[in-house]
């Protein structure tokens, strides 16, 4: 894939169309891509993968392939596989034809990260929305993505998106999480207030009486709440044994060998032993999670509609929540 670098970008820098819409003209573009292959060639990647990153979102869709592949090459040369690894099948996705050569690439790399690495999959419900995994906010990647995280990180991931607030999603990457799903919740941007007055004489302030007394039909709505409740702490147990469980067959079945054929034995080893001892638990966790999640919020939803004011009724949302030991669901309620 090395040698491959110099042809991808001659032939990059002499074939840009030009178009009004660009920011920068095509032979800016095409001197940066210039700039960034003698940087390469010198050894200096870091500043290669700058510049590369820089102009490929305004190259034409037709071009970008090409940078991806020699990301990747510079990515791997700076043995950062997992960058590597989404350039190569950005290219793949992006491409209309069968590259085997490039989709060979991938799976040499794939095949490198299995041994160390967890890959997460990550949609989101707002549109634009745009993941940071190294905290600084620099390298931003389009979402929906697959990305590979060291075996045992647990974090954040940060996400953005056009007229939503900025948010972090909890994440970890045990053998357990291996491609999980996950869902990047962002809340929208509020828009300010702008008050109305509807009385010249009395201003713009308007009262509302509470209720005087606390409404009837109360205790229906409180067992919802503490049933629903008791279902989350058995979906805690359980995923705690799920989590020991696999604790253990990681121990018994270790990863981290150096003959291939050792971890291709502990590999089956492992995974028979997931699929028999800690899935049915963690799915049984997630009955509970599901069912005493929703429970104790429409408990709740009830409880606090009885309290709400009439302008500014009590509303719940529930949503998935993933975090360090921690599978389950979150509950957001506005009254």
């Amino acid at each position: 894939m090395k040698h491959a670098l110099p042809i991808l970008l001659f032939l990059l820098a002499a074939s840009l169309p030009a178009r009004a819409e660009d920011k920068r003209s095509p032979d800016v573009l095409a001197k940066e891509v210039d700039r960034a292959l003698g940087l390469a060639q010198q050894g200096k990647l870091d500043e290669a993968i700058s510049i590369w990153r820089d102009v490929l979102d305004e190259l034409p869709a037709a071009s970008r392939g090409d940078v991806h592949v020699n990301l990747a090459v510079a990515y791997k040369g700076l043995e950062r596989l997992p960058e590597a690894w989404y350039h190569l099948d950005a290219y793949l996705k992006a491409t209309k034809e069968k590259d085997e050569a490039v989709e060979k690439e991938r799976a040499g790399v794939e095949k490198a990260l299995v041994k160390t690495h967890v890959p997460l999959h990550f949609s989101c419900d707002a549109p634009g929305t745009m993941l940071s995994f190294d905290g600084s906010g620099d390298d931003l990647y389009p979402c929906p993505l697959r990305w590979w995280f060291k075996r045992g990180t647990e974090g954040e991931v940060a996400a953005s998106a056009p007229g939503h607030l900025p948010g972090e999603t909890p994440i970890r990457a045990l053998e357990l999480d291996r491609d999980r799903r996950i869902v990047v919740y962002l809340e929208p941007a509020k828009q300010p207030e702008v008050p109305i007055k509807t009385d010249a004489g009395e201003g713009t302030r308007t009262d509302v009486a509470k209720p005087t007394g606390r409404p009837s039909g109360l205790a229906w709505k409180w067992s919802l709440v503490g049933g629903g409740a008791a279902l989350v702490l058995t979906g805690v147990v359980l995923q705690v044994v799920a989590n020991n469980k696999d604790q253990d067959l990681r121990k018994d079945y270790p990863g981290e060998v150096t003959d291939f054929t050792e971890w291709q034995v502990n590999r089956k080893g492992y995974e028979d032993g997931f699929n028999n001892e800690v899935k049915p638990l963690a799915y049984g966790a997630y009955a509970m999670y599901g069912i005493g999640g929703a429970a104790a919020a429409t408990g709740l939803v009830f409880l606090i509609a009885d309290w709400s004011r009439p302008t500014a009724p009590a509303t719940a949302r529930v949503r998935p929540l993933m975090a360090p030991d921690v599978l389950g669901l979150t509950i957001d309620l506005d009254f």
